[in-house]
């Protein structure tokens, strides 16, 4: 589950980077959705195996 804090000021530089394309940015912002989103998949395919893009 998130921790549920709103978007914040400090934030908002991230979020634009990641607009733009930036990788890393994107990573560091979204890292505390993962596991939430690790179980969403789960529930969707019943696999922990990665999948293949």
């Amino acid at each position: 589950m998130t921790d549920g804090r709103p978007l914040g000021a400090d934030e908002a530089p991230f979020i634009a980077a990641v607009r733009s394309g930036d990788p890393a940015r994107f990573a560091l912002l979204t890292e505390r959705h993962r596991r939430e989103l690790q179980v969403h998949c789960y529930r969707c395919s019943r696999t922990t195996r990665t999948p293949r893009t």
